[in-house]
């Protein structure tokens, strides 16, 4: 791709494949339920994050380059019309400094600046439109060459006329005559004229291509400008020049450079790269193995492969890869803790095991495996004093939220991909299923929720402990987590937006727990500081409402004022973090998309590692919400106003407005819980406007509910 004054087909194209790269952020994302997979998870390997590993990988030397990409936009999308009008910019404002370092006078200089920027469009437009026009594109219309212009624009623009019309061989005599120029006359364009010539080249022959690219970061370095940060750009070109030779390890080297750069192109070609060399010949692959760089972008690569989105790797490139290291006769590596991963990834556990005997025996990727390959030998105990002290070397996760399914979704068998933390991620996963397992709750949900598992942490905290045991746990390890602070900025982490801190929402979800069981006085300390003066009207109102010593009056328009908080608010104030009300997801996503966690639990029959236990049984039955439905606040809601109806007298038309409006909230989900409202009404407002209209209807009148919100 030209980043000078002429965009390439070829160029368009992957600024276009550059621009899907975000196309991942769609959602809705579902994190990881660890204790729904059993033993898989406990026995597989996740899958790297490839981006994470290369960032690791550090070039020889200081790194000195910095990238200039293109314009993106917040979602990580490249607009071409952005770019072209960047180049533009560069373009027109290197021209200015040119003629004013000529002493070129203000009102001709306007004149040519404004001819150049004519023509210059012109170009851009006729280059785009043959890209973008389908099915045939419009001849391209070159345009004139401006004559007032300094020489080494003139010879550049002829040379990019010439490359778009696929006239390299004239291209090339236009550039090489800018480049035979004195210095002093060609300093602006010097870059991008040696530059396009290793372009022009690269098609032809990638071997005379390399000089060129390497020409363009030496003109850098004796001190001719780089407008358009062709210095990085070349390392990839020439990288890309060399991967055509056969040359993985040079290439990589180079595109390892241009990452360090900040190249947003880079990881791509890195994986293009190891992809590619996982396909040369034995003798090649065995020559790659042995430089440290190449082998360590290819084993990223091959751990990096699975997940939701990439197919597992083949078996015969990871035994090739395999072979090839071994072929290498290698004592010791330095990455050999990342050679043992992709052996494990593969099944090959004598290999993995291998690897692992020459891996640092600090390694944290090294003890994991160790760990996981204890469990697979039946040596729980010994795994779980692997895992523990492992988790005392991670802080504590925000969790594997943005690229992770659960096995729900037809992936149970491939592997799993985390974020960029993977075995930080894993460990506290693993010792929480673990110690869910031994029936040691709260341990579990300790690791959990440290780790970042936030829906295997809110089935533990929500339907396997007693609420006291929850109570205590929190007190004990996050007493400060809601105290006067407002609400973090984020969600719930499931739609990939940055999740809310674990504390805060264990700490939440343990007050809208001892609320739904009627312990207010507790739950108030645990509530966001934001909702308290709503509960404190929910609450206070149920209080007052239920006072027998206190008029009916007063009590009824307590209940009824606590009965519209609760169907107003009941989400914020007594939701349940999974089912029935899915509050982790807003309510958005119910059974039907999502199942239980205690469901599949009990039908995960080859669990043997974490089975479902009777205690585990008994507990969730404990623990259901009352009632066990969908939105259940909303029959809390109706209760409350039928608890107020009660207390209010017959034929009056508040009565009827209140029986109407919470016979109202159930009529659509359940119209059987509604048919109570709906005969109350009749036969005790019948003589009002509203009773009539139900007796007229035989079902609900229609009403303004507007009127009950609150304020």
């Amino acid at each position: 791709m030209s980043r000078g004054f002429s965009l390439s087909a070829g160029g368009w194209v992957l600024l276009l494949v550059l621009s899907a790269s975000c196309l991942y952020a769609c959602g809705p994302w579902f994190p990881n339920r660890v204790l729904v997979e059993g033993d898989s998870f406990l026995r597989e390997a996740p899958v790297a994050s490839f981006d994470a590993e290369i960032k690791q990988i550090r070039p020889p030397g200081k790194a000195r380059l910095k990238a200039m990409p293109p314009p993106a936009d917040q979602w990580g999308y490249i607009h071409l019309d952005d770019y072209a009008k960047q180049v533009a910019r560069v373009d027109v404002a290197d021209l200015e400094k040119a003629l004013r370092a000529r002493g070129v006078a203000d009102p001709p200089r306007k004149v040519i600046l404004d001819r150049y920027r004519a023509a210059r469009k012109a170009f851009t437009d006729s280059v785009g439109s043959s890209v973008t026009a389908y099915p045939k594109p419009p001849p391209f219309v070159p345009p004139a060459v401006p004559a007032e212009i300094p020489a080494e624009f003139a010879d550049y623009l002829r040379g990019a006329i010439h490359f778009q019309q696929d006239q390299m061989k004239e291209a090339r005599e236009d550039w090489l005559a800018l480049l035979a120029r004195p210095a002093r006359e060609r300093h602006y364009r010097s870059t991008w004229a040696a530059f396009m010539i290793g372009r022009s080249l690269l098609d032809e022959s990638p071997a005379e291509a390399m000089p060129w690219f390497h020409r363009t970061r030496q003109l850098v370095v004796d001190g001719f400008p780089d407008s358009l940060g062709l210095v990085v750009a070349s390392l990839g070109w020439e990288a890309q020049a060399f991967l055509r030779s056969g040359n993985y390890n040079r290439a990589i080297e180079l595109y390892v450079e241009q990452l360090a750069a900040g190249d947003p192109t880079a990881p791509m070609s890195l994986q293009r790269a190891a992809r590619r060399a996982l396909k040369a010949s034995v003798d090649t692959l065995a020559e790659a193995a042995q430089h440290p760089t190449t082998r360590r972008v290819i084993t990223a690569y091959i751990i990096s492969l699975g997940g939701p989105f990439e197919p597992s790797p083949p078996r015969e490139m990871s035994e090739r890869w395999a072979s090839a290291v071994a072929r290498a006769g290698l004592s010791s590596a330095q990455d050999a803790d990342r050679l043992a991963w992709a052996a494990y990834q593969t099944g090959e556990m004598e290999l993995a095991q291998k690897w692992l005997r020459l891996a640092p025996r600090d390694s944290a990727t090294a003890r994991w495996l160790r760990a996981k390959l204890l469990i697979r030998a039946g040596r729980v105990g010994k795994a779980s004093y692997i895992l523990e002290a492992l988790a005392a070397r991670f802080p504590p996760g925000k969790g594997p939220y943005s690229e992770a399914f659960s096995s729900e979704w037809g992936v149970e068998e491939s592997r799993w991909h985390m974020g960029l933390d993977p075995i930080g991620e894993c460990v506290r996963g693993e010792l929480g299923m673990l110690r869910f397992a031994r029936q040691q709750y709260v341990g579990a949900l300790d690791a959990l929720l440290k780790g970042g598992f936030w829906e295997d942490s809110a089935y533990v905290a929500e339907r396997v402990l007693t609420a006291d045991e929850l109570k205590t746990y929190i007190d004990h390890t996050w007493p400060t987590a809601l105290q006067s602070r407002p609400q973090p900025a984020g969600g719930t982490g499931a739609g990939g937006e940055a999740p809310t801190p674990l504390d805060y929402r264990v700490t939440y979800l343990l007050a809208r727990r001892l609320a739904r069981i009627g312990r207010w006085a507790e739950a108030r300390a645990y509530y966001p500081p934001q909702w308290r003066p709503r509960f404190d009207i929910y609450a206070g109102g149920v209080a007052v409402g239920r006072n027998t010593q206190l008029p009916q009056q007063r009590r009824a328009e307590a209940l009824w004022k606590a009965a519209r908080v609760a169907r107003q608010q009941g989400m914020e104030l007594l939701g349940a973090e999974l089912e029935p009300d899915w509050s982790i997801y807003e309510g958005s996503y119910g059974s039907d998309q999502r199942t239980p966690a205690g469901e599949l639990r009990q039908g995960k029959k080859s669990s043997r590692l974490i089975p479902f236990a009777i205690s585990e049984r008994r507990r969730l039955q404990r623990h259901l919400p009352r009632p066990n439905t969908r939105f259940h606040y909303r029959y809390t809601a109706a209760n409350l106003a039928w608890e107020a109806a009660r207390l209010m007298p017959d034929q009056s038309d508040k009565t009827a407005r209140v029986l109407t409006v919470a016979g109202t909230w159930l009529k659509n989900r359940d119209p059987k819980a509604a048919d109570r409202f709906y005969k109350a009404l009749v036969r005790r407002c019948g003589k009002t406007s509203l009773g009539r209209e139900a007796a007229r209807r035989r079902w609900f009148p229609p009403v303004d509910s507007s009127r009950e919100e609150l304020q």
